[in-house]
């Protein structure tokens, strides 16, 4: 993701002049091309990162988790027991959401009933019904809000046991999986491994620096500095991947 204007990196390459006319991949902000942004002037000027380098980098922590999974499996077992530990205090506070729900079901037919009884004038049932409305709207947003939070504890849950079901797998596979270049398993493995990475550009012109923060999913973020030479002007990309 670009850290200056929030829109996600894309694949791209470009064709060197000299000789050899290699390709090089590098990511880019999704912003600066047409497509997202036709007029030129406005174009994020975020700068780009080498694809090799980065995606190196990445794999190379990967492969170190791979190789020792325990800290990184201790560290992502604590948060599931933290998580897992909320869910007693959610399913108690959303059954009392959806009790609230129930008596204002009640308290409305309630004040329907005195209102067809004669007990009650049309302004008094309005503006009572108005207020049980604006009540009611609120403790379904709160259900929301609090189912939400449960099916982020399951689904981290299913993360950390397919992590560590992968983990496993790979442990001794992974000397076959670098011997045979296996991009899709490596993409898995990123996939899991890696909760999001960020480009920020720092400095104009020639003289930009791009920051790029990675955050693991069981492992402290780490922040590298781009090694790409120059801040080439690129051509329309192949979006082959996105950050």
């Amino acid at each position: 993701m670009c850290g200056m204007c929030g829109i996600r990196y894309v694949g791209t390459h470009t064709v060197r002049g000299d000789k050899s006319r290699s390709a090089h991949r590098y990511y880019r902000c999704g912003s600066q091309l047409a497509a997202q942004q036709p007029d030129s002037r406005a174009r994020c000027q975020a700068k780009p990162v080498s694809a090799a380098w980065l995606e190196q980098f990445v794999w190379e922590d990967c492969r170190a988790c791979i190789r020792n999974p325990g800290e990184a499996l201790v560290e992502a077992q604590r948060q599931l027991h933290a998580r897992i530990s909320q869910t007693d205090r959610l399913e108690g506070e959303q059954q009392r959401v959806e009790q609230a729900l129930s008596e204002k079901a009640t308290e409305r037919d309630r004040i329907m009933t005195l209102f067809r009884r004669g007990y009650a004038t049309l302004h008094d049932v309005e503006a009572q019904l108005e207020a049980i409305e604006q009540e009611t709207a609120g403790l379904r947003t709160a259900l929301g809000a609090l189912q939400a939070q449960r099916n982020l504890v399951q689904a981290y849950e299913a993360h950390y046991y397919e992590a560590e079901t992968l983990l496993t797998q790979l442990r001794n596979r992974l000397d076959e999986i670098e011997r045979d270049n296996d991009i899709q398993r490596k993409r898995q493995v990123m996939e899991i491994l890696v909760a999001a990475i960020r480009v920020d550009t720092e400095g104009m012109g020639r003289a930009k620096q791009a920051h790029v923060t990675i955050s693991y999913s069981f492992t402290p973020k780490r922040v590298v500095h781009s090694n790409t030479e120059k801040c080439a002007t690129l051509p329309a990309p192949s979006d082959v991947s996105r950050l």
